[in-house]
């Protein structure tokens, strides 16, 4: 159960974020810059297939990576991450392998980038065991859910670039991950 926040919402614990001011607990180990990002398969869905994403997946592109995580597309603060990293990475020209993780279905994310017209991010589900969220840390304990949070890989497989959202309802920091692809791509 989730505990009212006391002070500024700047103190949260690493392993922890707030969700309209209450603290609710992350799982799984925090990713640092300069870590290797963990394996991880995520579920797709294109023409009516059911697919995976994987890490491999990533490096068999060697290009940089743009992980863009949130709960899900039917949230407000989630239509206007996506949006605003679809829009960032179109100036990227493909460059940049730009992939949309949510605990959506894989059903619901492909009617949202289709309604939306989301051409420069693989739509990637975490929605069976919450192994992704559980890998980055950023698997909201309580609810089983992603939370908000944008990692960018090199081509390499290391982490440049991890942000938590520490307010659910916040946005995370554009320019900070797209000055981090710049460099990369």
């Amino acid at each position: 159960m989730a505990r009212k926040a006391t002070g500024s919402k700047s103190k949260a614990e690493p392993r922890q974020v707030f969700i309209r001011g209450e603290l609710a607990a992350l799982v799984g180990r925090a990713m640092r810059v300069g870590s290797k990002a963990p394996d991880f398969t995520l579920r797709t869905y294109e023409e009516g297939l059911v697919g995976t994403f994987s890490r491999q997946d990533v490096l068999n592109t060697c290009k940089p990576c743009l992980l863009c995580c949130m709960t899900s597309v039917d949230m407000r603060i989630g239509t206007v991450q996506a949006r605003k990293f679809e829009h960032y990475l179109s100036m990227f020209h493909h460059n940049v392998v730009g992939v949309l993780v949510t605990s959506d279905l894989p059903f619901t994310l492909n009617r949202f980038v289709q309604h939306e017209v989301i051409e420069h991010m693989i739509p990637a589900s975490d929605d069976r065991a919450g192994t992704f969220g559980k890998q980055f840390g950023i698997l909201l304990a309580e609810h089983a859910v992603l939370t908000r949070a944008v990692f960018v890989v090199d081509q390499n497989g290391i982490v440049q670039h991890s942000q938590v959202v520490t307010e659910f309802t916040d946005e995370p920091d554009y320019q900070g991950a797209m000055d981090v692809v710049a460099a990369l791509a």
